[in-house]
């Protein structure tokens, strides 16, 4: 005997029942038509909730009216509006709870079903099954316990400010982590939970350079960091880390033995490459793996800040713009679920560098930055450097921030071998 996947008929009849009743009700609850086991609720539902959300009132004439001009009567007779009315219950809240816990449990089958397929693809490698097979457990959302109620968010924002307090008492100046970049910090004070910063230049601007400096800072106050390339291999980028590190070339990282001072720098920068909490990822190219692997960052290190370098170079898209578009807004929805500080670097478009595209013009779609709590372009002016000069200056120009300040800070320059960027008085 086939089971009868889990369903609670009653309930959802005797909260439509309610529903239709009093339609204020519908604002106690947090559910939607497919949440309902059967497929005439599901349309009841809707159509209820469409109407009220238009600003309607709602009765069983009304909805009558509306199954009639759908041609559902056969599906939803006058007789079984009226049934509804007669068995309303008086447990809203719990109803809704009730066929909530049941959708749950139904979304749950249904993804191990699809899992259980991917199991018997031969086709696909393991590592992007379980990938995913994740990704499907974890769209199925759980239930909503945050609470809307201005009393509650003023109690959370106590809390943070006392977290806040204590923080200033142990001698920590800004909310989130230093990035290393005073001018920057003071204006979106550091890393926090949550929040999305899309980083982008030119061709060969220094945009991988300016993260992994901010990388470094991070590292040396011992945060987890997790950086996930998408364009370089792990041992070019840890070369580059050292380099930026040391003030020296990552070739000469490659090296290591050039010289006795290149060896020491080398050396050290190793000892503090061995001691940090730093991961790097270099084989991931599909969403479903990105996001398995920064589910599973958080989960066992506690990471709080990932890198992804670069956002153009993601597979299993039928366009540029499709791309970044579902990958930021992936990521903006991972990075408040986790409260991690996810960091998205991205290529400039040619109309952006030529100073025909408006805001940073990252490369594919404006969604990047539209998600964005911090957006920053760096500009090179590459025409009027000095070849011979040791620094070249970059202007750092924050194209959005949600906190504050948007604008320019043009006193950092960067060391043209190292990658290592200083705050120096630079004209640019």
């Amino acid at each position: 005997m086939e089971k009868i996947p889990p369903s609670n008929i009653e309930a959802e009849r005797a909260l439509l029942g309610a529903l239709i009743i009093d339609n204020k009700g519908i604002y106690q609850i947090d559910l939607e038509g497919d949440d309902f086991y059967q497929t005439k609720h599901q349309l009841i539902f809707k159509a209820l909730k469409s109407m009220v959300n238009s600003g309607g009132s709602v009765d069983a004439l009304v909805l009558k009216d509306w199954v009639d001009k759908n041609g559902l009567g056969e599906m939803i007779p006058a007789s079984y509006l009226a049934r509804l009315t007669n068995e309303i219950g008086r447990n809203i809240k719990k109803y809704a709870e009730i066929i909530k816990d049941c959708s749950l449990r139904r979304k749950m089958i249904e993804a191990n079903t699809k899992n259980e397929a991917l199991v018997w693809d031969d086709s696909m490698e393991v590592s992007d099954i379980i990938a995913k097979a994740q990704t499907n457990i974890n769209n199925i959302g759980t239930v909503a316990t945050e609470s809307n109620d201005i009393k509650d968010i003023v109690e959370e924002l106590g809390e943070m400010q006392n977290e806040y307090a204590k923080q200033l008492e142990s001698g920590k100046k800004y909310i989130g982590i230093p990035t290393g970049f005073e001018k920057i910090d003071n204006v979106i004070d550091g890393f926090r939970p949550g929040h999305i910063w899309a980083i982008g230049a030119y061709t060969s601007s220094g945009k991988t350079m300016f993260v992994l400096n901010l990388i470094l800072q991070a590292l040396e106050e011992n945060n987890p960091v997790c950086l996930i390339s998408l364009e370089m291999s792990r041992t070019d980028l840890t070369a580059r880390l050292i380099g930026v590190r040391q003030n020296i070339s990552a070739i000469s990282v490659l090296k290591g033995s050039s010289s006795p001072y290149i060896r020491d720098q080398v050396n050290k920068g190793i000892e503090f490459m061995h001691g940090s909490k730093l991961t790097i990822y270099n084989s991931l190219f599909t969403l479903d793996r990105v996001k398995m692997a920064i589910r599973k960052e958080v989960a066992q290190r506690k990471t709080k800040i990932f890198v992804i370098d670069y956002i153009q170079n993601f597979v299993g898209f039928s366009s540029e713009y499709e791309k970044v578009t579902i990958v930021s807004t992936e990521m903006q929805a991972l990075a408040r679920d986790l409260g991690v500080t996810i960091i998205i670097i991205s290529q400039i478009s040619n109309e952006a560098e030529k100073g025909q595209a408006p805001g940073a013009g990252f490369k594919g779609s404006q969604t990047l930055e539209a998600v964005a709590d911090l957006a920053i372009r760096l500009k090179r002016d590459k025409a009027n450097e000095d070849p011979a000069a040791n620094q070249v200056p970059v202007m750092i120009q924050i194209c959005k921030n949600r906190h504050g300040f948007t604008g320019v800070i043009s006193d950092y320059s960067m060391y043209l071998k190292s990658g290592r960027f200083t705050e120096t008085p630079v004209k640019f």
